[in-house]
């Protein structure tokens, strides 16, 4: 019996190897939050539970004192829960969270390549109702090196963001080469502004995921 159980395991080992093999080829998504945003605000677990059964895993990223925070502190919690990230890693990030995650990107070996980027009320120049945010955009981006890790980049802005104006996310864009979408109304996409749920952002990243 004892020899027959040994022999029923070692004959499982190839099909757990296969399993572990293509949980590992799955797609995995992380959702940067922005500003005093935590992984329950706005339209975050919205998207989370969207994409629970569309992608082998979704992980809304917990920021370090988001009503205070601090760019190393911000970037080192994304290399934390991220690590090195390939081809079938996709982000969507919010606000602050873009110019954090660019940041992350940045900072990562040169031959980095992953799977793409949608960036929502994206900024990378100061915000001037918000000058506490400077730090995030003093040092400049390395444009060209996020460009060579994906060419599936998507921007997402509002012409009437009162906090991030919609001309700094299409300046974003330019720099990333990426496509911009730009809405009439929607405001900087916040829970107060009546986003508990953003369609729109899940199509825009569907979209990305169905580019092979």
């Amino acid at each position: 019996m004892k020899r027959f159980i040994a022999a029923l395991i070692v004959s499982l080992i190839p099909i757990f190897a296969v399993g572990e093999a293509r949980a590992q080829t799955g797609k995995e998504l992380f959702i940067v939050p922005g500003y005093a945003a935590t992984p329950s605000d706005h339209w975050f677990p919205w998207l989370d539970a969207y994409f629970k059964e569309k992608v082998s895993e979704v992980s809304i990223v917990e920021m370090p004192s988001p009503n205070s925070p601090d760019v190393e502190e911000w970037v080192g919690a994304l290399d934390e829960v991220i690590g090195i990230p390939d081809e079938n890693t996709f982000f969507v990030a919010h606000s602050l969270g873009c110019i954090t995650l660019l940041h992350y990107l940045e900072s990562l070996p040169e031959d980095t390549r992953i799977g793409g980027l949608v960036l929502v009320s994206g900024f990378d120049a100061s915000l001037p109702i918000l000058p506490e945010l400077d730090p995030f955009v003093q040092q400049p981006v390395d444009f060209s090196r996020i460009k060579k890790m994906t060419s599936k980049i998507i921007l997402i802005t509002a012409r009437d963001d009162s906090i991030v104006p919609y001309e700094l996310t299409e300046n974003l864009g330019k720099s990333l080469g990426g496509e911009v979408i730009v809405v009439d109304q929607g405001g900087h996409f916040l829970g107060s502004d009546g986003f508990t749920s953003f369609p729109l952002v899940a199509a825009t990243l569907e979209r990305i995921l169905a580019e092979e």
